[in-house]
């Protein structure tokens, strides 16, 4: 396993450990709970149009099209092995 595809693997990963932060603190939003309290649409409306959510999915796809890359030089059982 090259040294590049190490480099992904572990990009791969903190992509996705700043993908549940930036989700987290989205969902975190007094004003997401207070919109789900109004009515479901209005809540999912507000989930939407929340920047830290929609910038935590758009690293999380990010995270998923790395892993990808990393899945077609590597096989699953080496990738895996290196995040341990």
């Amino acid at each position: 396993m090259s040294l590049f595809t190490i480099f992904l693997i572990i990009f791969s990963i903190s992509l996705s450990v700043v993908a549940q932060i930036l989700l987290k603190h989205g969902m975190s939003n007094s004003d997401i709970h207070s919109s789900f309290n109004e009515s479901v649409l209005s809540g999912i409306l507000s989930v939407v149009t929340n920047l830290y959510v929609l910038s935590g999915l758009f690293v999380y796809f990010s995270s998923a099209a790395v892993w990808l890359g990393v899945l077609a030089k590597v096989d699953v059982s080496k990738a895996s092995y290196v995040c341990l």
